[in-house]
């Protein structure tokens, strides 16, 4: 478990014992235990995810493998790709049913310069 999870637990477990919770409350609790259960699901499969790329690491510019596999699990995720952006890059589009400012998140994909 988690210490993030532990935490959560720790703290709905404290709250529940203490002193009766109003309904509200009681929902706000089950929400944290659900968001906990959920980044531990998460985190398994994010750390089996690092672990294939690092089984696999490509030269600088060579990335096509990388590539493919970001792609295909951002696609998963619901996100629009583009491929081949300058080479082998990916792009993802996550839109948003709402209007509002706009996120944008870059990280290399090279293990090994040549």
């Amino acid at each position: 478990m988690s210490t993030l999870t532990q935490l959560v637990a720790c703290l709905a477990a404290t709250a529940a014992v203490a002193l009766p919770l109003p309904a509200a409350a009681q929902e706000q609790v089950g929400l944290q235990r659900e968001f906990a259960a959920r980044i531990e699901r998460t985190r398994t499969a994010l750390v089996d995810f690092r672990r294939d790329l690092h089984m696999h690491p490509e030269v600088s510019g060579e990335e096509e493998r990388t590539a493919g596999v970001v792609a295909e699990r951002l696609e998963q995720l619901g996100f629009e790709v583009r491929r081949g952006v300058g080479g082998h890059g990916v792009v993802g589009f996550l839109r948003g049913g709402m209007p509002g400012p706009t996120v944008a998140f870059r990280a290399d994909m090279d293990a090994v310069y040549s």
